[in-house]
């Protein structure tokens, strides 16, 4: 990826995302949503990734809605609290990565 591709993909994160990038959100019965990455699903579960926790099985027969956002696990903004040496390096460090 270039350096063009790199810093649109991190300003405008939901503006063109690949699939296992997009927030899935999970609405229950009892009134609760969570976000998450969907890592696996079958006939009986949902597993989902969130950050800083365990992953997060969910049983079918408590959800009422199921679905992929339009919205990336990246926040937008993400440069804004850094300094211009540290989005400096931050960009050295992402084009060493493949």
């Amino acid at each position: 990826m270039g350096l063009e591709s790199l810093l649109r993909n991190i300003i405008t994160p939901n503006a063109q995302m690949e699939t296992g990038y997009r927030v899935f959100r999970i609405e229950l019965k009892d009134g609760d949503v969570m976000d998450g990455r969907l890592i696996s699903e079958d006939k009986d579960a949902f597993i989902l990734r969130r950050p800083n926790t365990t992953d997060l099985r969910v049983d079918r027969n408590s959800v009422i809605r199921s679905r992929f956002t339009r919205t990336s696990m990246m926040p937008e903004g993400s440069l804004e609290a850094l300094k211009p040496e540290e989005v400096t390096d931050l960009f050295s460090y992402l084009k060493t990565l493949k």
